[in-house]
């Protein structure tokens, strides 16, 4: 599952647009890092990632307190499955008051991805308690789902949509949750509602194409997966996924095909970067 990544304004199916417009800005103030950062993020979503961390490193060494770049940069370590360099780069950005909260919830996704489940359940706590928004319900619910306590999980989702009812990261949080405790067709109800308030989710099209998978429908699944990689090429995962299930599932192997292709693609460049 994929998590939110960078700037929530920075959408996936506009990231040549945004990378042509952060580069500008760059270009035309040196002393603007915050769009040194967006364009980092561009550049993570297309999984540029050597790129990314150059201009990240850059400004940090010109600039070593300004947090959103220390964040970005251990957000984009823990893509690259560098856990320990990860941590080490945001723990330094957990002492700056500003930024604590932000700097928590990355570290959160670090160990939530490392598989270090009680430990991303810490940090999102203490996110929580220092800015108690939808945003950091989520990541605790999430937290909370990958240590194994779903119903936990539902609560932090529902005490972040007491914050933001709209709150699609919130809303797809309480759907895995009522899905780990069987409650599908609550499930299937919140993924719609995130899809709702905010269609161009990738993770929410995720969600919705894993619910209808789980329904025994896989050609809605498929459609609502094929959008998703519409919008986020770069998502081995969810190629590999989606060329199993037109493959074994509905006997598409030509289909099939391309995404397995490039779910091979896109992991040899994952290791070569890692």
């Amino acid at each position: 599952m994929l998590a939110a990544y960078g700037d929530a304004a920075l959408q996936m199916w506009r990231t040549e647009d945004a990378r042509r417009a952060f580069e500008d800005a760059a270009a035309l103030n040196s002393r603007f890092p915050y769009a040194s950062v967006q364009l980092a993020n561009t550049l993570a979503a297309r999984r540029e990632h050597a790129q990314a961390r150059t201009i990240l490193e850059a400004l940090l060494a010109e600039q070593p307190e300004y947090a959103p770049a220390r964040i970005a940069l251990g957000r984009l370590l823990g893509r690259m499955d560098r856990f320990e360099e990860a941590v080490r780069v945001l723990e330094a950005s957990t002492v700056q008051p500003d930024h604590e909260a932000d700097a928590r919830l990355a570290l959160a996704e670090v160990h939530m991805a490392a598989g270090r489940a009680s430990d991303a359940v810490a940090s999102a706590q203490i996110a929580a308690s220092s800015r108690p928004d939808a945003r950091s319900f989520a990541t605790l619910s999430r937290a909370f789902l990958a240590a194994g306590e779903p119903a936990r999980a539902e609560t932090a989702a529902r005490t972040g949509l007491e914050h933001d009812a709209r709150s699609d990261a919130a809303l797809l949080a309480l759907a895995s949750a009522l899905d780990t405790r069987n409650h599908r067709e609550e499930a299937v109800r919140e993924a719609e509602r995130a899809l709702a308030a905010n269609p161009y989710s990738v993770e929410a099209l995720e969600t919705a194409g894993r619910l209808a998978l789980d329904g025994d429908d896989a050609e809605r699944c498929v459609e609502f997966w094929q959008k998703a990689l519409e919008l986020n090429p770069w998502n081995a995962e969810l190629h590999l996924q989606l060329g199993l299930v037109l493959g074994r599932r509905l006997d598409r192997w030509e289909a099939a095909r391309d995404h397995l292709v490039r779910y091979a693609e896109l992991g040899q460049q994952h290791a070569q970067e890692s």
